[in-house]
């Protein structure tokens, strides 16, 4: 398992290497881009997009970077520091303990994308574009907010699992353990940490901020994803983002249409990474 300490936390990180040699012609292969890829929250890692966008997009010629968020996957769970503040911090401390001085490019999903497009209002420098799958950034559809409506399920979930009168290891069969454990683990996350209480902290995102935007940004959404006032937001504060929505699918657009989206952003980063060469020669 590869590691890296970032802000007095160990992190599990999966870096992929640029393919040298591509068995294709490639327009990443150019200027080999470092990407990295932020995935969504609670039940979710890395793996998520090791395989459907961070593996190909390396084999294209980019440098990709993906890790677990703090608590998530492998990496260490803290009592605290889940806000989305603080999710911003880890990333840009990763980038600085893996060496990368150029601005990145950030791909996120989910709960991911939402921590990519704080990042990109308070460290615009620091980034090359922003690929937004699915944001979170405004109230929901019957007029709440999305961070209450995640603090909610996840305080149902948190309940839920401290009420589980769960037996001890030697009690039952190594297997059973193996799962017991994963439980354990996820009462400890939500009952003995500060992560529901800092995602119910999350500031909301301004319109005003959101127009004045300066990263290159694309947003990927579903026709029937369940953030339609997320897509509306977008639409109407941000003129400036490339929107793209696919037909006949949900919230889970990555998962049914990988290989759209993964076209789609490898079109995009080279795009981004041609529009900063040309930037930076000027």
């Amino acid at each position: 398992m590869a590691e890296a300490t970032a802000r007095g936390i160990r992190f599990h990180v999966q870096r992929l290497a640029r393919a040298e040699a591509a068995t294709a012609p490639s327009p990443l292969t150019r200027w080999h881009p470092s990407v990295v890829f932020v995935h969504g929250l609670f039940i979710d890692n890395l793996s998520s997009l090791y395989y459907s966008l961070a593996n190909p997009v390396a084999q294209a010629g980019a440098d990709a970077i993906l890790y677990d968020l703090r608590g998530h996957g492998r990496t260490d769970q803290s009592a605290d520091g889940y806000t989305l503040d603080d999710s911003v911090e880890d990333l840009f401390a990763l980038v600085d303990t893996l060496g990368v001085d150029a601005p990145v490019h950030v791909v996120g999903h989910s709960y991911g994308a939402s921590v990519a497009l704080r990042a990109g209002l308070r460290y615009p420098d620091r980034l090359a574009s922003l690929t937004l799958i699915e944001p979170h950034c405004a109230d929901t559809d019957d007029g709440g907010s999305w961070v209450e409506d995640v603090a909610d399920a996840l305080t149902a979930i948190a309940l839920c699992s401290e009420t589980l009168a769960l037996p001890a290891d030697e009690e039952v069969s190594p297997g059973t353990v193996r799962k017991l454990r994963a439980l354990k683990t996820t009462d400890a996350f939500l009952n003995a940490t500060t992560m529901i209480e800092d995602v119910a902290a999350a500031p909301r995102f301004l319109a005003e901020d959101l127009a004045g935007l300066e990263v290159p940004t694309m947003a990927v959404y579903g026709e029937h994803t369940d953030l339609a006032s997320s897509l509306a937001m977008i639409r109407e504060s941000m003129p400036q983002c490339r929107l793209e929505v696919f037909p006949d699918v949900g919230h889970s657009v990555l998962r049914d249409a990988t290989p759209r989206v993964l076209n789609l952003l490898i079109g995009w980063l080279s795009e981004c990474s041609d529009r900063e060469l040309e930037w930076a020669a000027s």
